[in-house]
């Protein structure tokens, strides 16, 4: 199989093995979930072509792997399904299904760290409130 009619074959048969009909789907919202190296990868790659399509008066108009995916998975998984996408609130869940994808990079997982190494960052989080409390107070975290 090639790997959208793959993804569009697990997809229905995770919705089958998880007790829904598949003619009861009539709204997906199809997404992905990427390592942080994937997407540090991207930044990077996209902060050297910016300067060196500048450097040239040029413009660059890159894709996000999120926006490719969908565009090259979702057709094939609303046909299927004979469904329409929806990339909103998934607030009404009526006929609504969404979909995650998952994808793993084990090779390039300990990127992250190195990028980060010796970094900290801090930042302002709101605790949890005692009881009677409106809010709880904020505290200071560091990563």
């Amino acid at each position: 199989l090639k790997p959208v009619e793959h993804f569009v074959d697990t997809v229905k048969q995770k919705i089958v093995d998880r007790g829904y009909d598949l003619d009861s789907v009539r709204t997906i919202m199809l997404s992905l979930s990427v390592p942080s190296s994937v997407i540090i990868r991207q930044h990077c790659v996209r902060s050297h072509l910016d300067k060196a399509v500048k450097a040239v008066g040029g413009e660059t108009n890159m894709v996000e792997m999120k926006e490719a995916f969908r565009w090259i998975y979702a057709d094939a998984v609303l046909g299927a399904l004979n469904a329409k996408l929806e990339q909103n609130s998934m607030d009404d869940a009526t006929g609504r299904l969404k979909i995650t994808a998952e994808y793993r990079h084990e090779e390039t997982s300990s990127e992250k760290e190195a990028v980060l190494a010796g970094a900290t960052s801090r930042r302002q989080v709101r605790g949890p409130r005692e009881r009677g409390q409106r809010r709880g107070e904020m505290q200071e975290i560091e990563n």
